[in-house]
């Protein structure tokens, strides 16, 4: 199992958090992203400085779920986090443990990552060089 923990990247990323849900950007890829239900709860875990072995233990104790099936479920999670560019490995961990919950009753869904590509030619307008000084700005070069 991995004791490996993860950051938010960095410049161009950034994330809100709302009540049950996380929305995250990646400026430079020009996407938006959500977080719902058990990648809400795998995200918290996740920048409180949870690894992967304790992500896996959170939602096998939370669910009910098989340690092994829970591992699958959270490395798959970090894969997609890592592939959008989201998250970046952490050199060291910080100093607070993730928090234990108790079981709340609601069913479980595989933690996904739901991706929006829908404002990317917007989001990668390039406000300070895409200006035109006759016909203001946005223009898309």
């Amino acid at each position: 199992m991995s004791s490996q923990t993860y950051k938010l990247a960095g410049a161009g990323v950034a994330s809100e958090h709302f009540e049950e849900e996380v929305i995250l950007i990646n400026l430079p890829r020009g996407n938006y992203y959500s977080l719902r239900f058990t990648g809400f709860e795998l995200w918290n875990q996740l920048l409180k400085g949870a690894n992967v072995t304790q992500l896996a233990v959170f939602l096998s104790g939370r669910y009910g779920l098989d340690e092994a099936s829970a591992l699958q479920d959270t490395q798959q999670f970090i894969d997609q986090l890592l592939t959008e560019g989201l998250v970046v490995p952490a050199e060291s961990a910080p100093e607070a443990a993730p928090e234990e919950t108790v079981p709340a009753g609601v069913p479980y869904s595989v933690p996904a990552l739901e991706v929006y590509s829908d404002m990317q030619d917007l989001l990668l307008l390039d406000p300070v060089h895409d200006v035109d000084s006759e016909q203001g700005w946005p223009i898309k070069k």
